[in-house]
């Protein structure tokens, strides 16, 4: 008699969090699947999720805490215990914050897929409000970009299921945050949604694009550009959608003449070629619908 157990839980793995189902038998993970009902991932995994075994179980992997046993660069290490790792690395920080005060020391953390409520915690407690980490260099930007600009997170705050566009800008969703991004995708598109690719990349989702723009890497300005002057005083006619608009982008009206201008320039430095510059039309009023 088999005495396996599946318990559903989420993937840790990026920031998708897809829901799976992780096998165990004997107190050791065996397998992995996709949870379907799983409201967001609906069952799909990466192989990310389905190397788990290898990720927990591989020879080199620390599960214990090292002290370094010579010089720096040398690469000895000598296993220690919790609690002798706990006591050095406590008196060290309470020696600090004694000697020169507790701001002069800076916490940093790997990701754990945002800023842990204990982290702060342990900060606020410790009295240093310095704190590094990956996601100041990774998905913050990003964000705070996002939501300054636009009003919402990339992350998960798009309506890909309910849009009539879609617009995929250097985004591959197949290869980032597949099971956060694909399954709306894939509804909006059955539901008759358009997508545009901006990718000088011909990616899967590319291959599914009702416009693909290869523009050559480093001129999206140049492409945002030529799409402000097209989409502007288009916007600005309707006053009912210059409520909608960020702010940043109120002011933001051109002529004709300028508009061609901006053509010239995006078409003598992008893959768009000069003679068609009604892709640049199309898919700009595409966007605005």
């Amino acid at each position: 008699m088999s005495n396996r157990q599946s318990t559903r839980t989420i993937c840790f793995e990026c920031h998708s969090r897809c829901g799976v189902f992780i096998e165990v038998e004997q107190g050791r993970i065996v397998g992995i699947r996709g949870d379907k009902d799983h409201p967001i991932s609906r069952g799909f995994i990466c192989p990310k999720a389905r190397a788990v075994k290898e990720i927990v179980y591989h020879p080199e992997r620390i599960t214990k805490p090292l002290k370094r046993d010579g010089e720096k660069g040398q690469g000895q290490w000598v296993e220690i215990s919790w609690d002798e790792a706990l006591r050095e690395i406590g008196s060290r920080l309470l020696r600090y914050k004694a000697d020169n005060g507790a701001e002069s020391v800076v916490f940093g953390q790997g990701t754990t897929r945002g800023i842990p409520m204990y982290i702060n915690r342990f900060l606020s407690l410790f009295g240093s409000p310095n704190f590094m980490g990956t996601q100041n260099l990774s998905g913050f930007p990003v964000i705070a970009g996002s939501v300054n600009t636009c009003g919402f997170s990339f992350m998960g705050n798009a309506d890909y299921k309910n849009t009539s566009c879609m617009l995929l800008w250097a985004q591959n969703p197949h290869g980032a945050f597949p099971g956060l991004l694909l399954s709306d995708i894939n509804t909006g598109l059955k539901r008759g949604a358009k997508l545009i690719v901006i990718d000088p990349v011909f990616t899967r989702a590319a291959s599914k694009a009702h416009i693909w723009l290869p523009i050559r890497p480093g001129t999206d300005l140049a492409l945002a550009l030529s799409w402000l002057n097209i989409i502007s005083p288009l916007v600005l006619a309707k006053p009912s959608m210059i409520a909608l608009l960020n702010p940043f982008l109120r002011p933001c009206c051109t002529t004709s003449m300028e508009s061609l201008l901006f053509f010239a320039l995006f078409s003598s430095i992008s893959a768009v070629p000069s003679v068609e510059p009604p892709s640049t039309k199309t898919t700009s009023k595409l966007f605005l619908g």
